[in-house]
C-alpha cells in the first residue's frame, strides 16, 4: 500500500477525530489512517452497520461493552448521525440528535487485539472503542448492510454532546496524515 496507489481510488477524504483520516471507497469500503498524534482512546460507540476490519499495519485493541442501568449515572446513549461538514464554529453539527436511553452505565465486557494481517469482525449493535496498541494503525474496513438509521454513542451528559468530525482539515492535509501513518517506523523508539 502506498500513497500514490490510495490517490487512484478516487475516494473520500474525511476526519472523524483528530489526526485520524478516513478514506472512503465506495459505499462499502473504507480505510482508517491513526496517526501516532491521534488521542489514543475513542468514545464508546456502535455503527449503522456491522463490518470486517482487517488491520494492515501496527496492532489494534477493541475495547467491548455491556451497557447497565444506573440511576445515579449522567452517562446516555444517543444517536444521530454527525454532519461532516458543519461549520467549525458550531458545537452540535448533528442530524436528528436523539437520546435513546438515560442512566446507563458502560462497563468494559471484553477486549481483544488484532494484530497487522488479521482480521476481526463487529455486529453493528455492539458497543466498542478503539486503542492504537502501536503508535500508528491503519484499518481496511467492509461493511455490510445497514441495519439501524444512525450509529449510537455514549456521553457523559453534563459534559456537553460534541460531534466528533473534525471539519478544519484541508485535504491536503489529510494526504499529509496518510502519507505520515503509512511511513511511520511502529518499531522505532518512542
Amino acid at each position: 500500500m502506498d500513497i500514490d496507489a490510495l490517490r487512484k481510488l478516487d475516494g473520500t477524504l474525511h476526519s472523524p477525530a483528530q489526526d485520524v483520516v478516513g478514506l472512503s471507497v465506495g459505499a462499502s469500503e473504507l480505510y482508517h489512517f491513526y496517526s501516532d498524534n491521534t488521542a489514543n482512546i475513542d468514545d464508546i460507540h456502535n455503527h449503522r452497520r456491522s463490518f470486517t476490519s482487517k488491520v494492515v499495519k501496527g496492532v489494534l485493541r477493541n475495547n467491548l461493552y455491556d451497557i447497565i442501568d444506573n440511576p445515579d449515572s449522567n452517562f446516555s446513549v444517543l444517536t444521530g448521525q454527525c454532519l461532516q461538514f458543519c461549520k467549525a464554529s458550531q458545537n452540535l453539527c448533528f442530524d436528528n440528535l436523539k437520546v435513546v436511553r438515560e442512566n446507563i452505565e458502560p462497563m468494559l465486557s471484553a477486549s481483544f487485539e488484532t494484530a497487522a494481517g488479521n482480521m476481526y469482525f463487529l455486529n453493528y449493535n455492539t458497543f466498542h472503542n478503539l486503542e492504537r496498541k502501536t503508535p500508528t494503525v491503519i484499518t481496511h474496513i467492509l461493511w455490510r448492510d445497514i441495519q439501524q438509521a444512525s450509529p449510537q454513542f455514549i456521553r457523559d451528559m453534563n459534559n456537553g454532546i460534541k460531534c466528533e468530525y473534525n471539519t478544519s482539515i484541508s485535504d491536503n492535509k489529510m494526504w499529509e496524515i496518510i502519507e505520515h501513518t503509512l511511513e511511520y517506523d511502529n518499531e522505532q523508539p518512542e
